[in-house]
């Protein structure tokens, strides 16, 4: 199996020592439980895109620190790409931005969302079968940190679950698209330290309730698997 990284933001130069880049994060969640995958990475913000859809079996939209709707020139190339897979079914996962810029780009509607931010360890309820898992789970926790939000689904797509802050937390379209607002990638030491570093965009009080909900555990791996699995099946 070999799946492209579409990254669309880095990690802070200040950071990246300690916890690599966001391309890197992915390709150690997935060995874990598929040591035998093959990974590709593509700069989508450098103007790196695949040339055929047939370069990897799958690919994944990355988490990113800026918005769908900024009007970057990488922005409009990458929604092209996006209806490129969804035209030719092509497996395609999102993830935060990412899950916010596939609604976008097939004809939902991602924006700010007046309920603020939503940042730390955070559970969604599954509402909805995942029809490429055997059993349904009811719950699913992860780290959280976005303003953004996917207010509207796009035709065709089915909310999978969310919560009261998120309601659109989790959404799947056909068998070829797979989408969720919270980050697997993560692990709760990156968490805690970009937590620490927005203290002024967040506030010290939802600063402090965002690390320590670190506490809490989560289901990054549980996640990885479901993803690993909507890529292998048929």
């Amino acid at each position: 199996m070999r799946i492209g990284i579409l990254k669309v933001d880095r990690v802070h130069e200040e950071l990246v020592e300690f916890h690599k880049d966001y391309d890197h994060m992915f390709r150690q969640l997935f060995l874990t439980i598929r040591p035998d995958w093959h990974f590709k990475t593509y700069d989508v913000i450098a103007g790196e895109l695949p040339s055929h859809l047939a370069e990897c079996h799958g690919y994944l939209i990355t988490g990113s620190q800026y918005s769908t709707y900024d009007g970057f020139p990488w922005i409009k190339p990458l929604e092209d790409f996006i209806r490129h897979c969804d035209a030719h079914r092509k497996k395609l996962i999102g993830i935060c931005f990412g899950h916010q810029l596939i609604a976008q780009a097939l004809g939902g509607l991602s924006e700010k969302s007046e309920r603020g931010w939503g940042v730390g360890i955070r559970e969604i309820q599954l509402t909805d079968k995942m029809t490429f898992l055997s059993s349904q789970p009811s719950l699913n926790r992860m780290i959280y940190t976005h303003q953004d939000q996917v207010q509207q689904l796009p035709p065709h797509a089915r909310l999978l679950g969310g919560s009261a802050h998120c309601p659109i937390g989790m959404y799947q379209i056909g068998e070829h698209i797979w989408c969720c607002q919270g980050h697997p990638e993560f692990n709760e030491a990156y968490a805690e330290a970009i937590f620490s570093r927005r203290e002024e965009i967040l506030g010290k009080d939802l600063m402090d309730e965002a690390i320590a909900s670190l506490q809490n555990g989560t289901d990054r791996l549980v996640t990885t698997l479901w993803m690993a699995q909507f890529f292998e099946s048929t």
